[in-house]
């Protein structure tokens, strides 16, 4: 089985042939559809369903039943502005219509409010510092606030105003996304020296994070997922597809 893993700013696309889970719960927001437009079974809250797709709030408990199909799953920081059911729904159309390309997702998320191309000038400096950054963990909102010429309360509120998430939440989901492309492109590596590289105190650190975002460890993302792509940059992951 090949499952696609697509990293963004601050929320994770997946594309899986297999949608089984136990009960869990996680602070993203989740949101599954089938591709194929087959119903799936999951229970939600202690109750059960059938359904083509389902939007699961953040710290829900939930778990899938289905072995089988074409899904797209999205998690999205539970911070995140989100936009109309009208539109999630006009979502699902758009993919049951045509083809799930790389152009397409990118739409779609802009849609969903995940994803934006341009920002203030200013916020643009800010994202561009962060993400050059050698140390994730020595970033303070004081420094960046520097850049915009602005105090530290009205960059933090211009930052989420553009961005869609708090500077902190974006930072912590920067460190994951960092910690996973070393994973992919440095298999070999000790997941504490990685974690540490990424901006987390240790291997225990990065995993809380992963496990208190997704349900699960970074051992079990890695396990089932073959290909990884951030930022247009596919790696592929050396462990073989579950």
């Amino acid at each position: 089985m090949m499952n696609t893993i697509q990293l963004h700013d601050f929320c994770t696309v997946a594309i899986t042939e297999r949608l089984h889970t136990d009960p869990h719960r996680h602070l993203a927001h989740q949101w599954t559809i089938a591709l194929d437009g087959q119903p799936f079974e999951v229970e939600v809250a202690g109750v059960a369903s059938q359904v083509a797709q389902v939007f699961i709030p953040s710290l829900t408990t939930h778990q899938f039943l289905t072995e089988q199909g074409h899904f797209l799953t999205v998690l999205m920081d539970s911070d995140a502005v989100l936009r109309s059911q009208q539109q999630l729904a006009a979502w699902v159309d758009t993919l049951a219509r045509q083809p799930l390309t790389p152009e397409l997702l990118e739409q779609l998320l802009a849609q969903l409010g995940m994803f934006n191309a341009t920002f203030d000038p200013r916020v643009e400096r800010t994202l561009a510092s962060i993400r050059e950054a050698d140390a994730l963990d020595e970033i303070s909102a004081a420094q960046l606030a520097e850049l915009t010429d602005l105090s530290e309360s009205r960059f933090l509120h211009l930052f989420k105003a553009e961005v869609g998430v708090p500077l902190r939440k974006f930072i912590v989901w920067q460190k994951i996304r960092r910690a996973f492309r070393l994973l992919t492109e440095q298999p070999q590596r000790k997941l504490t020296d990685v974690a540490v590289q990424a901006g987390f105190y240790d291997a225990a650190h990065f995993a809380n994070y992963v496990r208190e975002n997704f349900g699960l460890s970074p051992s079990d993302i890695l396990q089932d997922s073959q290909f990884f792509q951030d930022d247009g940059c596919q790696h592929c992951s050396n462990d073989e597809p579950s």
